[in-house]
């Protein structure tokens, strides 16, 4: 009788569970410095190997990279910036080789100097030539992409006193609404008149890096809208806690669905149906400080500090950019946040983890002027036969 309760005890529910923990510890206790110096060493190789990584995509990035300019033909169809966008899926890697190597992005810049506008697009050296040159140039017929001499930086280089400022623009809601691309008119128009306001010496950066999304991101989205549809998401915690419980639930179709988001849901279903973009928007400006503007250089003073004139006037020059995005404002809309080192990160041109854009969404965002006469835009001639 002694040993069936010993043999009961034993074999009570929690006691394996109760048993394994006080082994670890145990152990934990006894071998404590050897576990912790083998974490250390395993926890710094990791870290090693993943910064090595990522320096490895980064280098076939900026290795043979090219900035193209963009000289815009005499009239540009809104539908080529959609055909640009199309043709430059096939950047998209295999998920192999996008985990050794990276997946490329391209960015499309638009640089104000002065009252100047120059249009221009970033392309990795990891891309093949003329590849995204023919896709311009099949895009909008008449135009031409040359390549500029390298280094191209898309700001102006600050020296002390200079006010440099900026940001990026994220989406406000869940990345599956979608922005407004019906446009009558050229959403860019405020954006140019903004960016050719500028004074001698100024500058200004609006940026937009895009890369294909990966058929993981795009299924989390698609898995994402069901929620919007009134739909349960089923995962695998979900399905375990199902199997454990008792009873069945029964869910009536449409029982979590609200009348309000049924317009919602319709537009992210038709936003998800197609190809998706990861992309990023950054925007900066620079003015001159007021002693570094004058003519003789030897009567330049150097300062520790930008200028606070300066500054304000760099501040109103980022917010009338940020401001002319409100055009694409639907279910939808773009909110500005702040960007640590705006000068460098725009210079880097280097792309963290985007948002996700239809490829009508980073047409809209991203393409050549319509209006014939947009003011600082050098047009390109005829060619030659």
């Amino acid at each position: 009788m002694h040993l069936h309760i010993e043999t009961f005890t034993a074999t009570a529910p929690g006691g394996w569970l109760t048993s394994a923990l006080c082994a670890a510890d145990a152990l934990a206790a006894r071998d404590w410095p050897q576990i912790s110096i083998t974490a250390a060493v395993a926890a710094y190789g990791a870290t090693a190997a993943v910064s090595r990584m990522r320096r490895h995509k980064r280098n076939r990035l900026l290795t043979g990279a090219r900035v193209l300019e963009i000289a815009c033909p005499p009239e540009s169809s809104p539908s080529g910036a959609v055909t640009l966008w199309s043709n430059l899926l096939g950047l998209h890697r295999p998920r192999l080789a996008r985990l050794v190597h990276g997946q490329p992005h391209v960015a499309f810049e638009y640089v104000f100097t002065g009252r100047e506008l120059a249009i221009r697009m970033w392309v990795p050296g990891c891309v093949p030539p003329r590849m995204v040159e023919r896709a311009i140039e099949a895009a909008w017929p008449g135009a031409r992409a040359k390549a500029l001499p390298l280094p191209v930086s898309p700001l102006s280089p600050a020296g002390p006193g200079d006010a440099v400022t900026g940001g990026r623009l994220v989406l406000a809601r869940t990345e599956a609404l979608p922005l407004n691309v019906k446009h009558d008119a050229d959403p860019l128009r405020a954006l140019i008149g903004a960016g050719t306001a500028l004074g001698a010496g100024q500058g200004a950066c609006v940026q937009v890096l895009a890369r294909p999304a990966s058929s993981w991101r795009v299924a989390r989205a698609r898995h994402r809208l069901r929620s919007l549809e009134g739909k349960r998401n089923t995962t695998t915690r979900s399905m375990l806690f199902d199997t454990i419980s008792p009873g069945r639930m029964e869910v009536a179709p449409g029982a979590f669905m609200d009348a309000r988001l049924a317009a919602d849901a319709r537009a992210a279903a038709g936003k998800l149906a197609g190809p998706l973009y990861e992309a990023e928007i950054r925007y900066a400006a620079v003015v001159p400080g007021t002693d570094r503007a004058g003519a003789n250089p030897s009567q330049r003073v150097r300062r520790r500090t930008c200028d606070p004139v300066a500054m304000a006037q760099a501040r109103g020059t980022a917010h009338a950019l940020a401001s002319a995005t409100c055009v694409y404002a639907d279910r939808n809309f773009l909110r500005r946040r702040t960007l640590a080192g705006p000068a460098r990160r725009i210079r880097s041109r280097d792309m963290g983890r985007g948002q996700l854009y239809s490829v009508a969404e980073l047409a809209a965002l991203a393409h050549l002027p319509w209006d014939v006469n947009a003011p600082g835009l050098t047009r390109a001639g005829a060619r030659s036969t």
